[in-house]
């Protein structure tokens, strides 16, 4: 179990600051978010940034609120794999 305050890096990963300083990089399971450069089309045509709004997203779901991540393991990034919950909330951030 990992948690602590969590900065969004992007739509499916969080850099999770525990409360001795320590710091995780956390690849959300459940999400397959755009990256933050990328772009998508539109059902109108019309690119968007869609790496950016996943982001953004991500950040409005959790505010400030603490995050728990269930870790399952490491992926080749060495980024830890896991399940992650709003600790205020109870959202699973995967699942919305």
């Amino acid at each position: 179990v990992v948690e602590g305050r969590a900065r969004v890096v992007d739509g499916d990963t969080l850099v999770l600051e525990e409360g001795d300083g320590e710091k995780e990089r956390i690849r959300i399971l459940g999400i397959d978010a755009p990256e933050t450069k990328q772009s998508c089309q539109g059902p109108d045509g019309q690119g968007y940034a869609c790496g950016v709004e996943s982001g953004a997203y991500l950040r409005q779901l959790i505010q400030d609120d603490p995050v728990q991540c269930l870790a399952a393991k490491r992926d080749m990034y060495s980024r830890i794999l896991g399940v992650c919950f709003d600790e205020r909330t109870g959202t699973e951030l995967g699942e919305e």
